[in-house]
């Protein structure tokens, strides 16, 4: 009789080895299952429109601002220009860090908007991201503005 043994695990290795690399090819939607990754973003600082491409390519720039507070809105676009209507306040924000504070920053006043406040004549570059709350991370950005405060 023939000894079966290295044969079914063989046999064994072979199916779970198959079965893992099934679900490794899973579907999803994004590189973290997210909705969906922008491909731009759209920003309005007061009446001045910036947008941001995946590239971290700028157009409309750069930001311009007087010293005290501007609006700033953001939307999120998808490759062919519409806004991605499902990026929940509860799981993402706009993130914005300042290269010097003290000439720019930001002040959030709702995930996506907020104020731009100009604290001083001068220069400095603001970085903008789509912030993944639950997972702490950027899933777009940050990419780097240059701010002008008049």
């Amino acid at each position: 009789m023939w000894n079966t043994t290295p044969r079914r695990r063989l046999s064994f290795i072979t199916v779970f080895a198959a079965a893992t690399a099934l679900v490794a090819c899973g579907d999803s939607t994004g590189p973290d299952d997210h909705e969906e990754i922008p491909h731009e973003v759209r920003l309005t600082v007061g009446s001045q429109v910036i947008t941001i491409n995946e590239d971290g390519v700028v157009t409309g720039g750069p930001i311009t601002i007087p010293v005290g507070s501007t609006n700033i809105t953001a939307v999120f676009l998808d490759d062919e220009g519409d806004v991605i209507g499902d990026l929940s306040a509860d799981e993402y924000e706009l993130q914005v860090t300042s290269d010097n504070a003290a000439v720019a920053s930001f002040n959030r006043t709702s995930a996506f908007a907020g104020s731009l406040v100009g604290g001083m004549a001068g220069q400095t570059v603001l970085r903008f991201s789509l912030f993944h709350l639950e997972e702490q991370h950027e899933d777009f950005g940050p990419f780097p503005v240059t701010v002008v405060v008049s």
